[in-house]
């Protein structure tokens, strides 16, 4: 997000409606600067959700003006121990070594995303098709990208929100 001056714009228009509420799927980088601008303008935020975790950069850029805001993610949690992560941080390190922090929910979640592509090509057979493919792919009811996320029915998890 270029800039920053669709913060200013975006909390102008919060509390121009009366927004309490804050719901937000973008890294947690861009949203820390507009939660922070909308609480310093006075928007009342009674509930902020991210769909993106907060991390000790982020906390220790902004701290105190983060208060409050509830995490949501299907994805384990980069402080914890785990072979998963590990296979991840290494396959990070050889494939991409330009990325110098793996430990970001746009990395992890593009990584789940390559990770389900590949999947799903293996479901389609020798010569996929891309109806193979999605009918492949909507036949595991399995998936969790090698641990990295909760078991996932992907036909029968189609459309819902995580529990």
């Amino acid at each position: 997000m270029p800039g920053e001056a669709w913060i200013g714009r975006v909390v102008r228009q919060m509390l121009a409606d009366n927004i309490d509420t804050l719901v937000s799927a973008v890294d947690i980088s861009h949203l820390a600067p507009l939660v922070a601008a909308a609480r310093q303008a006075g928007v009342p935020l009674k509930v902020i959700l991210s769909g993106s975790a907060v991390n000790a950069e982020v906390l220790g850029r902004y701290g105190p003006l983060l208060a409050g805001v509830t995490s949501f993610s299907r994805t384990i949690p980069f402080q914890a121990k785990s072979p998963s992560l590990d296979a991840y941080r290494a396959a990070v390190a050889q494939y991409a070594p330009q990325l110098t922090d793996p430990d970001q929910t746009v990395a992890l979640t593009s990584f789940v995303i390559a990770d389900m592509l590949i999947r799903g090509l293996e479901e389609a057979g020798e010569c996929p098709t891309r109806q193979s493919f999605i009918d492949g792919l909507r036949a595991v009811d399995d998936y969790d990208a090698g641990g990295l996320i909760s078991r996932t029915d992907i036909d029968g998890d189609f459309g819902r929100t995580g529990e």
